[in-house]
């Protein structure tokens, strides 16, 4: 008779344990992918109360679904001239492939050091095919960055959506520094560009001013003719 009670009561739990493991609730800020015995379930469960079988049959496991912001460390890049720059960038990126994520990287920690090498491979290949001047112009054209980082984008995002289900939405150069051995040697150059850009405007105002002047000796001299010519 305690022999018959005891397994009803071990029964009982196991039934309470099977039940429990059958429910799982979805945060709103992520979504869910269902394994059963190790293999993703093509149904990606949404935020709420979801259903499936009891474990170890099936496993949820849980996938951010919000854009993500990865600041990168950084870095020391050679461009095309063979000279040092110092970039800090970050990226924004978002899991679009949960199933394809699991199978891959499955932890955002992973995930990012991923996207982290990658992009750093990326930006090195995009600044090294440019020379100083791209980047540090001290005369009239606007520097800008935007060509460089869609290429990057858009490299990257080749890479990562087929191999990681991620897409990278947005990425941006945060700074854009000197090394300290290279700094004089720019800041010289810079300083010799913009005495050449006064010298060629002050060369400019006083070529204009001379025109100027001769016009106006020309036009005097015409006027004092005239008043001659009907003086006499």
């Amino acid at each position: 008779m305690r022999r018959s009670k005891y397994l009803y009561t071990i029964g009982g739990i196991a039934a309470i344990v099977i039940i429990i493991t059958c429910f799982f609730i979805v945060d709103e800020r992520e979504v869910a992918v269902v394994t059963r015995f190790g293999k993703p379930l093509e149904n990606i469960r949404q935020p709420g109360l979801n259903v499936k079988l009891p474990w170890p049959i099936d496993r949820d496991i849980h996938v951010d679904s919000r854009q993500l912001l990865l600041n990168n460390n950084q870095v020391e890049i050679l461009t095309d001239d063979k000279k040092n720059v110092m970039v800090e960038s970050f990226l924004i990126w978002k899991i679009t492939d949960p199933i394809h994520f699991i199978e891959t990287v499955r932890m955002r920690t992973l995930a990012e050091e991923r996207l982290s090498d990658l992009f750093t491979a990326r930006l090195g290949a995009a600044i090294g095919t440019l020379p100083m001047e791209s980047f540090v112009n001290v005369g009239l054209n606007k520097v800008e960055f935007h060509d460089v980082v869609t290429v990057i984008k858009k490299k990257i995002n080749d890479t990562t959506k087929h191999n990681f289900g991620i897409t990278v939405i947005d990425v941006q150069l945060s700074g854009f520094t000197l090394p300290s051995q290279n700094r004089l040697s720019v800041i010289e150059r810079m300083n010799a560009e913009r005495a050449r850009i006064a010298a060629r405007y002050i060369s400019e105002g006083t070529e204009q001013a001379l025109k100027i002047e001769a016009k106006a000796s020309f036009e005097h001299e015409q006027i004092l003719a005239k008043a001659h010519a009907k003086a006499e």
